[in-house]
Parts: structure tokens; C-alpha cells; sequence
């Protein structure tokens, strides 16, 4: 069903750009297309920016990094370099993970005065005004502008310019090396990539690494220094995704209004009924992982896989420690046969409470600035997971803070959602749909 939803909302979007330009003439000259790639330096005194993720911190973070394709798309087609907001989710991630782009803060300090002051003056706009502009409906008159936005399936508009449609295919897969300068999917990897390099910008504290449970030293060691491409990939993560409404509006887990919510869930028939699906879709993809034909990406030639080499790694998050906890313990029962398995290692963060980034406040001050370390973790291990299993409630809607983490990995080979992971696709995840009773597959384009 959430297919279906996604693709109403951008079949709505597609028609009304053809109504407009049936309907109307455009009102100013049409742009060229200035091909440039955002992700290789060419900065100079005279540079123009894209600035994304600015002030969005009344937002969750994978809202804005679904986004972020978008802001690329545009930098590239109108040879602008790109920033980071201040003040925004994305900032708060890259001030753990490094980027591949600084903030207007930084920009702005290295400029002279009048050129600093010009950021305040850049135009805000969102995923529709990029095609009006390149179809001549609207006039974008300043050197910077502001992109925002939540909504990861507009990010085809770049297909629909008039006359600028097939130059822009052109550029960009000139500049990604996507074989089909339509293929939304690879372009969005590449754009995700240029911003996600890795690994995280400070060494971990002694306490920081004990809040890292059940993983080998030597893993560790991979995820805190190596770039993202280089790091140990996971075969399996999981995320919970309860939205509690305490959660939502921002409360302590130690509220007891937040405490009674926890208790009752796990106590509902419900709690046991999610687990015991996703004991049997991890199973389920733990046998497939030990198979070339499923996961590419992990063999040469079609060896075994020599588990004792080779252990499986799950990673498992949550927007509840408790829940996440509580999981993890129904796995490691004896009722479960996951706890019967050899070399396979569970992998969590030991968070001293998990809190919504749209309260970078609250994140900072009821977790004593633990919350964005635990929260950048739990999103980076996704972003590195062969396969993601995800819940949400309510069943249909997508978690973007899962639905970003899979779009990352991957490289620049045609998208094919059926060939193995490895082959374009990096990540397949997939959401359970409490309601139908049933796993679908996260949409590509």
C-alpha cells in the first residue's frame, strides 16, 4: 500500500507540472543547465552556494537526509558548491560523523565581511520551485538559496525541464557515472555518499565505546576510522520504531506518563507477536546472507561464507532503549533459536535515553550530550546493513530515519531492486506492515 501512496503523491506532483506549462508560457527565459559537481572542490571567493538543512531542527533527522538528494540535484545543475545549515539535524549528525560539506558558518568566517553577509539574503525553496525555475516560471535572483524540504519521492523532478531535461540527465550522469542519467535511485547514492564519508569526526571515549554492546574490537575499530566505504558492513539491522506520544512530545523516559506507555506495550499482546515476525524474518536473512545470489557485495567467486571467519553481524536500534532491550533479551532466551546460533554477534547501543531530534534541546540536556553520539551510531550501523528490518506503528507509513540509511549504500550500477545486493542497490530494507500482516520491500525509484 505505501507504494501506492508514494506514487500517487508524485503522479499528483507530475501533473500538475504539465497542467502549468499547458496552461501557461513561461515567464522569464529558461536557464542553462551549469554542470558542476558539488563534491569536488572548486571553491574560489566568487563560489555560489546551496545551503540545506537550515533551520531544520523542528524536523527528524531522516526527514532531512532523504532530502539531501534534492539540494545535490540542484547544486549540480546550477554550478553551485553546497553548505550545511547551522542550527539544523544535519548539522548536529555532522558534528560526529564527518561530511563532506561545511557549514555556512565556516564558509562565512573564511570571507570578507560583505561577502559573509550575504547568506542571510539567500532565497528559500523547495523541490517544486527547482523545476519552475528551469522551466522559466520563477526567477531565482540571489547567489545563495536556502533548500528544504521532507519528501523523498519529488526527487525525479529534474526529469520534467522542457528543454533543460536532457541536459540535465546528461550532467549528472556525467558527473555521478550513473549509467542512465534517469536512474533517481543511483544518483540519490551518489549524492548521500558525497555527504556521508566517514568515519566519525572524534576518537570514542573509554565510556563511549563501553556503550557499545556485543561488538568485536576489531569491528569497532573499523566503524570509529575507517571512511563509510571501507567500514565492516552488517548482515542485519533492525529498527523499532514504536512512536511512542511521550517520545513525540518530547518527555523523559522517566516521566511517568512515558514509563506507563513502555509498560503497556510490552506487556500487550502485541510486543511478542513483532518479535516473534522479525525472529523469523532475521533468520530467514541470515540464511540468505550465507548465499552470493542474495549478497554480492560479500564474496569472491561463490565460496562459503566460513562463519567462523566470516561471524554474522546484527545490529539492532530503536527509538526506546527499553523496547530495544527487551527485544534483544527475547533473542537471547532460550525459546528463541537465534540464541541457539554460533558465531553471530547482536550488536545494540546501550543509550542512557533515546530522544528525538526535533529536541536537539532535550537531546543535549536529558542525555548530558550522549543523545546525538548514540543517535549518529544507530543511523550510520543502518546505513552500513546489507538488509534493514524495519516497524513502524501504523504499519504503512516509512521510518525516514531508516528509509535514508538505506538509500546510502551501494554504487553507481543500474538499480535493480531483484538483482543481489551489491549490485547497485546496497541496502535492501524492508517494513512490516502489522496491519496486512505481511514485509515490503523500502520503494526505489
Amino acid at each position: 500500500m505505501q507504494h501506492f501512496v508514494f506514487l500517487w503523491f508524485y503522479l499528483l506532483f507530475i501533473n500538475n507540472i504539465v497542467e502549468c506549462q499547458r496552461k501557461n508560457p513561461p515567464r522569464y527565459k529558461p536557464p542553462p543547465v551549469v554542470c558542476h559537481d558539488p563534491s569536488i572542490g572548486e571553491h574560489s571567493k566568487h563560489a555560489k552556494y546551496v545551503i540545506t538543512g537550515h533551520a531544520t531542527s523542528g524536523g527528524g533527522i531522516g526527514n532531512s537526509i532523504v532530502f539531501f538528494p534534492n539540494a545535490f540535484i540542484f547544486a549540480a545543475l546550477t554550478g553551485r558548491d553546497i553548505l550545511i545549515g547551522d542550527h539544523s539535524a544535519l548539522t548536529e549528525l555532522c558534528t560526529v560523523l564527518t561530511c563532506g560539506y561545511p557549514r555556512v558558518s565556516t564558509i562565512a568566517k573564511s570571507l570578507p565581511d560583505p561577502q559573509s553577509r550575504t547568506f542571510p539574503q539567500a532565497k528559500s525553496i523547495k523541490v517544486y520551485d527547482m523545476g519552475e525555475y528551469f522551466r522559466g516560471d520563477m526567477l531565482i535572483d540571489s547567489d545563495h538559496v536556502h533548500v528544504d524540504g521532507f519528501l523523498p519521492h519529488l526527487t525525479g523532478w529534474y526529469r520534467y525541464l522542457e528543454n533543460n531535461t536532457e541536459p540535465a540527465a546528461e550532467c549528472l550522469a556525467m558527473i555521478t557515472g550513473c549509467r542512465n542519467g534517469g536512474d533517481i535511485s543511483c544518483i540519490s547514492r551518489y549524492a548521500l555518499q558525497s555527504w556521508i564519508r566517514g568515519p566519525f569526526a572524534s576518537t570514542f571515549s573509554d565510556v563511549e565505546m563501553s556503550r557499545i554492546k556485543g561488538i568485536p574490537p576489531y569491528i569497532m575499530n573499523g566503524l570509529l576510522t575507517l571512511p563509510h566505504a571501507y567500514a565492516t558492513r552488517f548482515d542485519v539491522g533492525i529498527h523499532l520504531r514504536i512512536q511512542f506520544t511521550s517520545f513525540e512530545k518530547g518527555l523523559s523516559a522517566t516521566h511517568e506518563a512515558y514509563q506507563k506507555e513502555v509498560k503497556d506495550w510490552l506487556e500487550a499482546p502485541l510486543a511478542e507477536h513483532i518479535y516473534k515476525v522479525f525472529e523469523t524474518q532475521l533468520l530467514t536473512k541470515l540464511e540468505e546472507a550465507k548465499d552470493p545470489d542474495f549478497v554480492s557485495q560479500d564474496y569472491v567467486g561463490n565460496e562459503v561464507r566460513d562463519l567462523n571467519k566470516d561471524p554474522y553481524l546484527v545490529f539492532i536500534a530503536s527509538d526506546n532503549q527499553e523496547v530495544k532491550e527487551n527485544f534483544i533479551e527475547y533473542l537471547k532466551s532460550d525459546k528463541s533459536p537465534v540464541s541457539m546460533m554460533k558465531n553471530l554477534y547482536l550488536i545494540y547501543t546501550d543509550a542512557k535515553e533515546i530522544v528525538h531530534i526535533k529536541n536537539i534541546h532535550n537531546v543535549k540536556t536529558i542525555t548530558a550530550g550522549e543523545g546525538i553520539m548514540d543517535l549518529a551510531f544507530d543511523w550510520y550501523a543502518l546505513s552500513l546493513s546489507n538488509v534493514i528490518l524495519n516497524y513502524r506503528t501504523g504499519g504503512r507509513l516509512l521510518s525516514t530515519f531508516v528509509h535514508s540509511a538505506s538509500w546510502t549504500s551501494g554504487n553507481m550500477e543500474p538499480t535493480n531492486k531483484t538483482a543481489p545486493i551489491g549490485k547497485g542497490i546496497g541496502c535492501k530494507a524492508y517494513t512490516y506492515d502489522n496491519k496486512a500482516n505481511k514485509w515490503d520491500m523500502f520503494w526505489f525509484y
